[in-house]
C-alpha cells in the first residue's frame, strides 16, 4: 500500500549534498525483477481503507507511522488497520520501525520501546520480536546528515477466528 506517486512511479529527488537523482519507482523495479504479477499495489492511504479490502496471508511494513505526516493519528490506529488486512486464524503481520534514540522519541508513542509492540496483540501469537542497537545512519531522501538510528523488528500470527474479538 502506497500513496506516494514518487515512490510508485519514480521521478527526481535531491540527495544529501544536493545531488539531483531520479528514484525508479515501485512499478518499475517490480516489473525488472519479474514481480509485477505477484504484487498487488494499492494506492491509498491505509487509515481511509474501513474494511474496502479482503485479508490477506501477511502484511509487512517498513517504518511508515515515525514520519511526521503520520502522526496525526495514534500508533494504534495504524497497527489496527494494518492488522485489519491479516486474515483470521494464521494471518501474519510484521513490521521492521524506528525505535527511540532522542530526548524528543521518547515524547512519541510512534517510536515504540522494546516490547512496546506486544500491547497491540492480544489474542496473537509473537513469532519473532528483535532489537538494534544504536547505529549511525548515513544522509538520505529527506534527512541529509549522518544521523543515529534504532530498529526494531516484529512478527506476530494472528489466532483468532474472524468473529472473535481481537
Amino acid at each position: 500500500m502506497e500513496r506516494n506517486t514518487t515512490a510508485l512511479d519514480g521521478g527526481p529527488v535531491v540527495l544529501p549534498g544536493a545531488v539531483e537523482s531520479t528514484m525508479p519507482g515501485l512499478r518499475k523495479r517490480l516489473a525488472e525483477e519479474g514481480l509485477s504479477n505477484l504484487v498487488e499495489i494499492v494506492e491509498a492511504d491505509i487509515l481511509d481503507l474501513d474494511g474496502e479490502l479482503d485479508p490477506t496471508d501477511a502484511v509487512w511494513t517498513s517504518c511508515p507511522w515515525h514520519y511526521r505526516v503520520n502522526h496525526r493519528c495514534p500508533l494504534g490506529d495504524f497497527v489496527t488497520a494494518m492488522k485489519s488486512l491479516c486474515r483470521p486464524r494464521g494471518g501474519v503481520f510484521g513490521a521492521e520501525y524506528m525505535m527511540p534514540v532522542e530526548p524528543r522519541h521518547l515524547t512519541l508513542e510512534h517510536y515504540p520501546e522494546e516490547g512496546g509492540m506486544r500491547r497491540f496483540f492480544p489474542g496473537w501469537s509473537i513469532e519473532w520480536e528483535t532489537y538494534t542497537p544504536p547505529f549511525l545512519g548515513a544522509p538520505h531522501v529527506e534527512q541529509g546528515n549522518e544521523h543515529v538510528h534504532r530498529m526494531g523488528q516484529f512478527i506476530a500470527t494472528h489466532q483468532q477466528e474472524e468473529n472473535d474479538a481481537d
